[in-house]
């Protein structure tokens, strides 16, 4: 991908003809066979990739049963795919990954969808989480059913190199080879090999020669069996080898229990993971995370930067997975302004889409943004029966276990957590709860105004000192905040003395993104970091989790690869040597 690209993608654009079977008209070709759509999924792909036989025996504490597919569309094949999974009852985790240029609006997919509506229960889950038309990598989990779906929005010849993963068993259905030539090339090919495990397989509608012997010259032995409806044959293939399986892990050890270690610990723990959080202080959140409340939101800026679309991924990742109402957050949107006059339009004029933010009088506004609070977040997030908190238990050394140890603690653990050639600093920050009605929609510029949920009262902040660990009480520092905060017009006029005061110290990077990824250590042992989230944290937290359980537990990741490289403890040193 190049940061030229605007971050939106354009619908598909669909024609529905007499006999209800959507037409693309980008394409001029049906998104499924006049036939019948889902015997076509249930002969050519699930059939094809001899499943779900295939799915018996799975250990769900192993490496899981990956899918890959080019062309998402309608989604049929995924929705039959879970159908399919759920009616074999396999003990592991299915991750279904997909390409897709032109997603189709959600008023649409639901109307397609009425069609099977022996997969109606599938089909209303998948539209609660349905993306915006972001590019970039969408991560859906459906946690009852042990199925993730990772959607690649974008052309496939940039996306699916970017892919981190093992894929078993390959979906190619991009629309007609002579229609769409984009999906059904050598590079592509190439790519797909390259991705697919020792002894995975492919199985496609199409028997073209061209396609046959390019899929051979990436490594799959192929070969021709009957095709659906009106085709008279199919082509399938398989890679040469067998599958090596990942160890077995069925435990971890977290440091820290702010709202990094929390998340992990939650994420690890629903796949059956045995967790110990280690926590320095009396109780959850004890740290940085302490703060009365904090902003989930998108952190855009006038480029296409790792940082924008880390934390835009990040943030929609985030909104889907806090789409249940709970008393610790409030989507109440959220109001940004900027000094420089021009700075919202010419964010908002390089394309986004209007759910994600909008620009007016020199404001973006952020209609999901979201208002949490924090310490109530990491208490529910630690109630799980595979989870034991030990609290007031300092950590001055890396725990000697043959299990995974995961360190996400702040600044008191930046010795340990900070990786070589990398520079972390120490930033102060102070909040303060005033008696001022909330606003309507949180406002942030050089500071915030905001909700505490759970109270009538508001919270503002945060000052920002750097280079400083002191997280002693100061009421000067909170009057100059409200003059700050009025001076940039985000809070009335007025007194407003402080109610409450909370101050701590964020860890910062001096790239500013987060360390996310495995530490290198001298013997090698399983030590992995979450840190560095400055006054991001809140945003970032669950998508960090997610990347670390992929490393984990050998998943696909949730993020391109040049993202992971840009939250790579090894980033540092990889600079440091070129």
């Amino acid at each position: 991908m190049t940061d030229e690209f605007s971050p939106l993608l354009p619908y598909a654009d669909i024609q529905i003809d007499e006999n209800g079977l959507p037409i693309s008209q980008q394409y001029d070709d049906p998104y499924f066979s006049r036939n019948g759509g889902l015997a076509e999924t249930q002969h050519v792909f699930i059939a094809g990739n001899d499943l779900p036989q295939r799915w018996q025996g799975l250990d769900p504490n192993r490496q899981p049963f990956v899918i890959g597919e080019t062309g998402f569309g309608t989604g049929l094949n995924f929705l039959t795919t879970w159908q399919a999974w759920e009616q074999s009852k396999p003990s592991g985790w299915l991750h279904f990954v997909s390409t897709e240029l032109h997603p189709i609006r959600l008023e649409q997919l639901t109307q397609l969808h009425q069609q099977w509506p022996e997969l109606a229960e599938y089909a209303a889950q998948l539209q609660q989480q349905w993306p915006l038309p972001q590019r970039g990598f969408h991560r859906l989990n459906f946690p009852d059913s042990r199925i993730s779906l990772t959607l690649l929005y974008g052309d496939a010849a940039d996306t699916l190199p970017q892919l981190s993963a093992e894929v078993d068993a390959w979906y190619l259905d991009g629309f007609a080879p002579v229609r769409n030539e984009g999906l059904w090339n050598s590079d592509l090919y190439q790519t797909i090999g390259k991705l697919t495990a020792a002894g995975g397989t492919f199985a496609t509608y199409t028997a073209a020669g061209h396609v046959r012997r390019g899929l051979a010259d990436a490594g799959f032995e192929v070969s021709k069996r009957d095709g659906f409806g009106y085709k008279r044959d199919m082509s399938v293939g398989q890679k040469a080898g067998e599958k090596t399986n990942s160890p077995i892990v069925d435990k971890a050890t977290i440091v820290g229990a702010g709202i990094a270690g929390a998340t992990i610990a939650r994420t690890l723990a629903e796949r059956g993971l045995s967790i110990t959080v280690l926590e320095a202080g009396p109780e959850p959140a004890s740290e940085a995370s302490g703060v009365f409340a904090g902003l989930v939101r998108p952190w855009p800026e006038l480029t296409r930067s790792p940082r924008e679309r880390y934390f835009e991924s990040a943030f929609l990742f985030a909104q889907r997975n806090l789409r249940t109402k709970r008393s610790w957050f409030e989507q109440t949107g959220i109001t940004q302004a900027f000094d420089n006059e021009e700075r919202a339009g010419r964010i908002a004029e390089r394309g986004f889409s209007e759910s994600l933010l909008e620009a007016e009088n020199n404001q973006l506004h952020y209609p999901g943004g979201l208002t949490v609070a924090p310490k109530a977040w990491c208490q529910a997030l630690l109630q799980h029966p595979n989870i034991h908190v030990q609290y007031n238990t300092a950590v001055e050394n890396i725990p000697e276990t043959d299990q995974p140890v995961i360190l996400a603690g702040g600044w008191k653990l930046a010795a340990l957590s900070q990786p070589e050639h990398c520079k972390l600093q120490f930033i102060r920050g102070q909040l303060s709860t005033v008696a001022a009605k909330p606003p309507e929609k949180a406002r942030c510029h050089n500071g915030h105004w905001l909700s505490h949920p759970g109270s009538k009262d508001s919270v503002i902040g945060s000052s920002f000192v750097p280079n400083s660990n002191d997280s002693s009480l100061s009421e000067q520092e909170h009057t100059e905040t409200v003059k700050k905060l009025q001076r940039d017009k985000v809070l009335p006029e007025g007194e407003h003395p402080a109610t409450a005061l909370y101050a701590n110290v964020r860890l910062a990077s001096n790239d500013r993104m987060p360390i996310i990824g495995r530490l290198s250590s001298p013997n090698d042992s399983p030590v992995y970091v979450s840190t560095a989230h400055g006054s991001r944290g809140l945003t970032g937290a669950l998508l960090a989790a997610e990347i670390i359980k992929s490393r984990l537990l050998n998943e696909p990741a949730p993020i391109e690869a040049n993202l992971l490289e840009a939250v790579s403890p090894q980033r540092f040193a990889n600079r440091s040597t070129s």
